[in-house]
């Protein structure tokens, strides 16, 4: 089947060596493709390409340079995402040698700034709003603890549910100071490696009923200034839970499904808050500083 018309933004996944594959990615009108389900089934084969590639080339090639962070990286060594050439897997799952899963994920983002991606981690917490950056995939959303527009997201939790390679997910996304992952002097490092912004978190499963969460994992959404906007590098470890260090006990605690799944989502809806990002902003943004 031919495509023939795309009408919305091109999601560009770079790998190491100027390896570049393009996968557009939104609810998009594709000749004799007019419903969710076909379009979907699209996406996740242009995907599964792009993932296979980048695979391929990760096995092939070790490490590009001595000084380059390896993958999967440990959580505890995520200072070197700052500080290390990017490593030859820049969107992939695999588990580390202590049983996490470390995924990651990577999304240029055209006339997107670190200021736009602060102030939308600051605003969003509606359902109407948290389904803006995944239609299909965001289900409800919630918040508990500060917010006011001013960083404050930091301390506060977002509740939400959501779908995870095809499976509901009940979590609650606890945001923290990104020195807990990058050192006391964090801010002065991400300036000097070109960095804008760092939003860092715990991932709990949550019970919406009872309240009760559960730590499994973290995760950090790191914004590099590029030519003309920003590259979001999302990363995220699971199997992180509380009195639990057995690697093999780690590993069973994370379903099958939800590497993979989590790689695929994250890359979907930082694809689609790229496309909606600029215009939100000048909607919302500039009408609360009007106010200010």
């Amino acid at each position: 089947m031919v495509v023939s018309k795309f009408t919305n933004c091109c999601h560009q996944l770079e790998c190491s060596q100027g390896l570049r594959k393009h996968i557009c990615i939104s609810a998009c009108k594709f000749a004799g493709l007019q419903n969710a389900l076909h379009i979907r089934l699209l996406e996740t084969f242009l995907f599964l390409q792009v993932f296979k590639t980048s695979q391929t080339l990760h096995n092939q090639r070790k490490m590009t340079s001595p000084q380059a962070a390896s993958f999967p990286l440990l959580l505890k060594d995520a200072k070197l995402l700052l500080n290390a050439p990017y490593p030859s897997v820049e969107t992939g799952y695999a588990q580390t040698s202590d049983g996490m899963y470390h995924i990651a994920a990577s999304t240029y983002m055209p006339n997107c700034t670190g200021e736009m991606i602060k102030w939308w981690f600051d605003w969003i917490h509606t359902t109407d709003q948290y389904k803006l950056w995944h239609p299909l995939d965001h289900v409800y959303s919630s918040w508990e603890g500060p917010r006011d527009n001013s960083s404050t997201y930091i301390g506060g939790h977002h509740l939400v549910h959501e779908y995870i390679g095809g499976h509901l997910a009940k979590l609650k996304i606890s945001f923290l100071e990104p020195a807990l992952y990058f050192g006391d002097d964090w801010e002065k490092d991400l300036e000097k490696e070109g960095y804008e912004l760092a939003v860092c978190g715990r991932t709990s499963n949550w019970n919406d009923e009872t309240g009760e969460a559960m730590r499994t994992g973290h995760l950090i959404h790191l914004i590099k200034k590029e030519k003309i906007g920003v590259r979001m590098r999302s990363r995220f470890w699971l199997g992180d839970i509380e009195g639990v260090t057995d690697p093999e006990v780690r590993k069973c605690a994370v379903p099958d499904f939800l590497p993979e799944g989590l790689c695929r989502h994250a890359t979907e809806e930082m694809a689609i808050l790229a496309s909606i990002l600029p215009g939100l902003y000048e909607k919302y943004a500039r009408k609360e500083q009007g106010r200010l």
